[in-house]
C-alpha cells in the first residue's frame, strides 16, 4: 500500500510538471524592439491633407494579428506610427470625411495586394504616402419584388466583399 501511494505521488508530480515544460516549449516570443512608419494622406482631387486613421497591421506567428494606429495631422496630413519590431506590416488609411475612399498602401483595396514593410528594431520607414481618391456614391430606388412599387424608409448598406477594404454605410 505504501509503495502504491509513493508511486501515485511520483506519477502525479511528473504529470504536474509535464504540462509546464510543454507550455514553456510553446511560448511565443513577441517582438521587443520598436520601429517607426512615417507618411502622409493627401487627396487625389486637390493634394490637400486628409484627416484619416492610419493603421499598421502585422501577423505575428503564434500570436495573431497586432495593429498600431495613429491619426493624421489635420494641418498637413502627416502621420507617424511606432510599431513593434521586428515584424512585417501592411498599412491602411481610412479617411474620416466620408468623401475619400479607404485604401491599403500603395493604392490597393485588398490586404493581399498591399505593399508589405518589414521593419527591424530602431528602423524608420519614411515615404508611406497615400493619395486617396474620392469614393463612389449610390443612388436609386428600392422597389418591391412583386409589382415594382417603390419602398419608402429603407436603409441600404455597402458591405465588404471578401477581403476588400470597404466601410459599411
Amino acid at each position: 500500500m505504501k509503495n502504491q501511494l509513493n508511486l501515485a505521488i511520483a506519477l502525479s508530480g511528473i504529470l504536474w510538471l509535464a504540462p509546464a515544460a510543454n507550455a514553456q516549449d510553446q511560448c511565443v516570443e513577441l517582438p521587443t524592439g520598436t520601429a517607426t512608419i512615417n507618411g502622409s494622406v493627401k487627396s487625389a482631387l486637390n493634394a490637400q491633407a486628409v484627416l484619416a486613421n492610419v493603421t499598421a497591421t502585422a501577423e505575428i506567428p503564434g500570436y495573431g494579428t497586432k495593429s498600431f494606429s495613429n491619426f493624421t495631422s489635420f494641418f498637413d496630413g502627416t502621420f507617424s506610427i511606432q510599431v513593434a519590431a521586428p515584424a512585417t506590416y501592411v498599412v491602411a488609411a481610412a479617411p474620416f470625411d466620408f468623401t475619400h475612399a479607404p485604401e491599403f498602401y500603395d493604392g490597393v483595396l485588398t490586404q493581399a495586394a498591399a505593399t508589405e514593410f518589414t521593419v527591424s528594431d530602431g528602423q524608420t520607414v519614411n515615404g508611406v504616402d497615400f493619395t486617396v481618391v474620392v469614393g463612389a456614391t449610390m443612388a436609386g430606388t428600392v422597389t418591391a419584388q412583386q409589382g415594382g412599387a417603390p419602398i419608402e424608409n429603407v436603409t441600404v448598406q455597402a458591405l465588404p466583399l471578401g477581403d476588400l477594404f470597404a466601410l459599411a454605410v
